[in-house]
Parts: structure tokens; sequence; C-alpha cells
């Protein structure tokens, strides 16, 4: 965590009563590292332990993280990386990927890209291992903290607290491995996480709208957008203007109360015109025009013929050659 956390932060440790052995090892790390640490002289779980220390903790910090002890970080500048989302939309915590677990792709959300991030809004945060919250999300919180009888649920009862003032987002481009994983798949395998080689299978497209969406932070492009603008688009660079072109129409409509339909996206296509000054070709009605995505093979070097680059809508674009 100390290496990989990418900014300062302060770290307060709680312990639940460990063996003197353990304890040991954490007063070793703590004159190594100056954490603030809390011990318990009898056991009491979990939960009633994590109560019993809040109120060690200073309410006058910008972000909070809530993080489990058997959590290895797998990705350099973990904070700096959770940090870049949080100005979407109503964003009160983030978590990032959950690796290590054998279910980790089981939702189904639509994911976003944000400030070069990918992105799933409100999807479960599994055993929310790792939270990230806003400062007013977590005093909140704090304020509102009842030590009962739980054993667990520190984190479902902080998600659920949340999210009554905001939005969760996974941060599905940065990760951390939970190694005591309900499913316990590290101490079965311990190449487990090796093997899975996620990005492996991410699409080059995804990959696309990650660094689009950092060249065009902070504006905002939905995926189904991403996508129809990709269509017919030749190059990064391509691809890459229009979605700036989008954006700042976006933004335009805002400003005037425009509403943009998604189903309105203007789109480059080919002009194919038989003036009627020019002598006529066999592949076209004489002064006619017709659309193409692509320029056929007839019309390349015809003098008989100009193609002019053109913008339509998508309704128009979906019914041309």
């Amino acid at each position: 965590m100390y290496k990989r956390a990418g900014v300062p932060f302060e770290h307060y440790v709680f312990d639940d009563s460990s063996d003197p052995k353990s304890l040991k090892e954490l007063r070793k790390l703590q004159k190594k590292y100056k954490f603030k640490l809390f011990t318990s002289s009898r056991r009491v779980n979990i939960y009633q332990n994590f109560h019993q220390y809040l109120s060690k903790i200073p309410l006058n910090f910008d972000y909070y993280l809530k993080l489990d002890s058997d959590i290895e970080i797998l990705s350099d500048r973990l904070l700096i990386n959770l940090l870049e989302v949080f100005d979407f939309k109503d964003v009160v915590g983030v978590t990032p990927r959950i690796e290590g677990v054998l279910n980790a792709d089981r939702y189904g959300s639509v994911i976003s890209f944000y400030n070069g991030h990918a992105i799933k809004v409100n999807s479960p945060v599994l055993f929310g291992c790792c939270l990230m919250l806003t400062k007013k999300a977590f005093v909140k919180y704090v304020k509102n903290a009842n030590n009962n009888d739980n054993k667990w649920g520190i984190d479902a009862e902080i998600y659920e607290h949340a999210q009554k003032d905001g939005i969760f987002i996974t941060v599905e481009d940065v990760s951390v491995y939970h190694i005591d994983n309900t499913y316990g798949q590290r101490r079965l395998d311990s190449k487990y996480f090796l093997k899975r080689k996620r990005w492996e299978n991410i699409d080059t497209n995804e990959t696309s709208f990650m660094l689009v969406s950092k060249k065009i932070y902070p504006k905002y492009i939905k995926t189904v957008v991403y996508k129809k603008l990709m269509q017919n688009t030749l190059s990064f660079r391509d691809f890459l203007k229009k979605c700036k072109f989008f954006a700042k129409q976006q933004n335009i409509a805002k400003m005037f109360n425009i509403k943009i339909n998604d189903e309105k996206i203007n789109y480059q296509i080919f002009k194919i015109i038989s003036p009627i000054n020019f002598p006529p070709d066999k592949n076209i009605e004489h002064g006619m025009c017709q659309y193409h995505k692509i320029v056929p093979s007839w019309a390349k070097n015809n003098s008989r013929i100009c193609v002019e680059l053109v913008e339509v809508t998508d309704k128009e674009y979906q019914q041309y050659s």
C-alpha cells in the first residue's frame, strides 16, 4: 500500500486482539511506517472492533479509504486513479475491481468511460474490501453509525448508507486482490490471478474509448454513443475528432437547454453526385446522387462524378449501403 498509493495518506489500523506473534509484527511495521495502531485487549469481532475505534479517525480529511487487511494492491497510483473519477456526476464512493473472486464478472452493468478510466456505475461492490468515500459521506456515516451485535457487514452498511446521497462507482481498470476471499482461490491455486489474464480479453474499442475519455475530460460521452461514433471510423484520430465534436455539441445544447437525442448523432458519409453538366455514368442516374459508407470502386478516379464527405443523422446512416 505504501508503495502503490501514489499520494500521501494517514493510516489507522484497528486490531481485534490478535495473537502475540501478529501483534509483534504490527509493532515492527508501525515503527517503519508510523501508522496509528489501536488494539483490543479482548476479541470483540470485526464489526464491533471497527466501530469502537471509528471515533479515533479525524473528520478533516478530503477522502477516506476503508481497506480490509487481506488486500493486495495490484495497481500503481491506486489512490490517484480512484480520485480521478470522483467528479463524475453524483459520486460519493468508489471501489477498484476486486480480483481473486470467482464471480468477479458477475454483474452485467454497462461499462462507461470517464477521464481515461473504465467504470461501472452503481454496480454491486461485492465484498467491499476497498471502499473510498467522500468526506461528506464518511462523516455522515460516522455520525449515524450504530455499534450493534453484527459480526460483519461493515462494507454493505457503508455502501448502502452512502448510496442515499449519491452513486458508487467501480473503477474497472484499477485492481486489488482479495487474498482470503469467500472461494479461497489463492489458497487453492497460488497462480489464480496470473491465469486470469483479464487484460488480454479487453476489446480494442474499449482501449480507444478510455483514451478518448481522457482527451475530452471533463466532458462525458455514454458508451452507446462511443459505439455509434466508432462506426465507419478509419483511424483513432478520426474517432477522437468525432468525439470532440459531439462533446462540444452536447455542451452547446446544455447552454441553451436543448436535448440531444442519442439516435441523431451525425456521421460522415460519402455523397456520390452525377452533375447534370457532366457526362453521364452507367452506375448512377444522371443528375442524381447516392450515399455510400465506403466509396465504391467505380467511383474512384471517375471524372464523370463528384465525391463529397457529408454528415447525416444516425437514422439516415443506417439505411445506406
